[in-house]
């Protein structure tokens, strides 16, 4: 974790056999890299995820070093182990990053089955481990950049192999080349996106050959066996960077002015039960805590513009009418010029502080890591897609929602939770049934019961003004003469003041029901009703069951279904407020 929120993290894969002749511009080229990515994230704190192997991933981390950055060196194995995989020198050299100020060492377990003495282990062990930490490079890492010949080896756990998996690429026969088309000019859509550094190995037949090996460092993406390769960084992944920075920066700001408020973090009763483990899940804590703060904050002030919206027009209807029908004086236009014109000011200010979508983008942030962290926490993940939601629902298309997939990134744990001993889990799945899915239940049932007695008082209200209104019609009808001869001033009479209301009365009743459908309130009982159904059913059905993978199941099936009706929700909120993007 950072005081300065949440890390955005660059892992680093590459040869350790790097030509001799190449080691110095792969250095300035890191350096370039690290320098320009950091001067883009002022307010974020940036780290570089590394195995410290000879080779590329000690020329990245030392180029961060030198530029204060912070490193996490995630060893494939305990050290004790990981210390035979080096001579003498290598190791006195690992040793040194090891003990700098500014590197944190993670020591990623053995697998279930490894003994302690690793002359026991069998062939491929050590393999199996170094595939453990390509995989952690590709789960964490919000930008992956690799030195690289360039070339395919399918070696499980490899450089070719971590960038293939890492951009969702199909890989190439043994030695063969990849191909690249370019992409300069288009979008990265969300995609992967790897920083290639060509490097030369000293293995290779052509480590001598300056002429089979002229290709510039260029950013790639996947486009199924082939490589999409942009000159410069692709505008929407720079955007993405920025809206990441911006997420850190104003909760620093609004934090330190005591501004934000919170409803507590999901490490809430879980720490006495997973001690030591807590940690694992301490940096979606905190992106829960920064995302949930800053949505409550937003709303607070999105709902407030839709209100002063709805009161002002409320007002300039009965200015109008007042005018119209009771009192023609000239305050009163005045007073309906200066509504109008501090509507259209308040308007503007809402659209340029962007109250309403910055609402949206953090719920939508919370809740979804909300979701993972219990289901993380019940070691259920693998069954629940959430990136496949995201690109499903296209929610991650709006415009300054895709940076989420960064957040979502990064602080997905070192280990995976999903592999430990049937005690543990039963621990840990009742934390997930009393904290998230009990209290859940309960939320969603009173706040279900809340909006439909509130919706019931409305509608009566609604027939108490219709029922009016006919009686009203009906007056003027039969009695139109007698009520004109009621005078209630000098220049008004009854029949005056029944036109007026009846005039009145539905204006607003029309402003209520377009400030209900511009707060979407009728979709909010919908999802309310549906969350509160799938709790209270998946609350039962664990109630009735003690089979732990059954139980890890209804996990899942329940958070797919959370996210994705907060996702329905959010989209229709942001589709009644942004036109559709034109084509061209």
């Amino acid at each position: 974790m950072s005081e300065n929120g949440i890390i955005f993290r660059i892992g680093v894969t590459g040869h350790r056999d790097i030509l001799p002749g190449d080691i110095e511009a792969a250095g300035q080229i890191s350096r370039e890299l690290l320098s320009s990515l950091k001067s883009s994230m002022p307010g974020t704190t940036i780290s570089v995820i590394s195995g410290l192997a000879e080779g590329a991933d000690r020329i990245f981390a030392e180029a961060a070093l030198d530029l204060g950055m912070l490193v996490e060196a995630v060893l494939p194995m305990p050290l004790k182990y990981y210390k035979k995989d080096f001579d003498e020198t290598s190791l006195a050299d690992l040793e040194r990053i090891l003990h700098a100020e500014r590197v944190e060492c993670i020591e990623l377990p053995l697998t279930p089955g490894l003994e302690s003495d690793d002359q026991t282990w069998p062939e491929g062990a050590r393999n199996t481990l170094y595939a453990n930490l390509s995989d952690d490079l590709r789960r964490r890492s919000n930008l992956l950049v690799a030195l690289w010949d360039g070339k395919y080896k399918n070696l499980t756990g490899g450089t070719d192999d971590t960038v293939v998996k890492y951009l969702g690429a199909f890989a190439g026969q043994n030695d063969a080349r990849i191909e690249l088309i370019s992409a300069d000019g288009t979008l990265l859509n969300g995609e992967p996106l790897v920083y290639w550094i060509p490097t030369r190995r000293i293995s290779s037949k052509y480590s001598n050959s300056a002429s089979a090996f002229e290709r510039k460092p260029c950013w790639l993406a996947a486009s199924g066996d082939q490589f999409r390769q942009w000159p410069d960084l692709p505008e929407d992944f720079s955007q993405e960077l920025t809206e990441f920075d911006q997420f850190n920066q104003q909760y620093l700001e609004l934090s330190q002015k005591d501004t934000l408020v919170s409803y507590g973090n999901l490490l809430d009763g879980c720490s006495d039960t997973l001690k030591e483990e807590a940690h694992q899940l301490k940096e979606s804590d905190q992106a829960y805590v920064m995302a949930d703060s800053l949505a409550l904050y937003f709303q607070a002030r999105s709902d407030r513009l839709f209100k002063w919206f709805s009161l002002m027009t409320a007002l300039m209807g009965l200015l109008f009418l007042v005018y119209a029908k009771l009192a023609a004086v000239q305050i009163l236009l005045i007073g309906y010029l200066a509504l109008f014109f501090v509507g259209v000011y308040i308007h503007q200010q809402g659209g340029k502080h962007q109250w309403f979508t910055r609402h949206l983008v953090y719920r939508c942030l919370a809740e979804t890591i909300r979701v993972r962290f219990f289901l993380d926490l019940a070691g259920a993940r693998g069954s629940a897609n959430i990136h496949g939601l995201l690109e499903a629902t296209g929610i991650n298309k709006f415009r300054g929602f895709s940076w989420i997939r960064q957040i979502l990134q990064t602080t997905n744990p070192v280990l995976d939770l999903s592999s430990m001993d049937l005690v543990t889990v039963e621990d840990r799945i009742g934390l997930v049934h009393r904290l998230w899915i009990e209290d859940q239940a309960d939320y969603f049932e009173r706040k279900t019961l809340q909006l439909h007695l509130h919706h019931q008082k409305l509608e009566r209200i609604k027939k108490w003004i219709i029922w009016g209104l006919i009686a009203a019609t009906l007056t003027l009808v039969f009695i139109k003469k007698i009520l004109l001869g009621i005078g209630l001033t000098d220049h008004i009479s009854l029949k005056t003041l029944l036109i007026f209301l009846m005039g009145l009365l539905p204006f607003w009743l029309g402003v209520w029901e377009v400030y209900q459908s511009k707060m979407a309130v009728k979709e909010l009982m919908w999802q309310y009703r549906n969350q509160s159904d799938n709790f209270a059913s998946t609350n039962r059905m664990l109630q009735d069951s003690s089979n732990v993978e059954f139980k890890r199941r209804l996990i899942a099936r329940l958070g797919q279904t959370s996210i994705l009706e907060n996702f329905l929700w959010i989209i229709n909120r942001y589709h009644r407020e942004h036109e559709p993007p034109v084509a061209g």
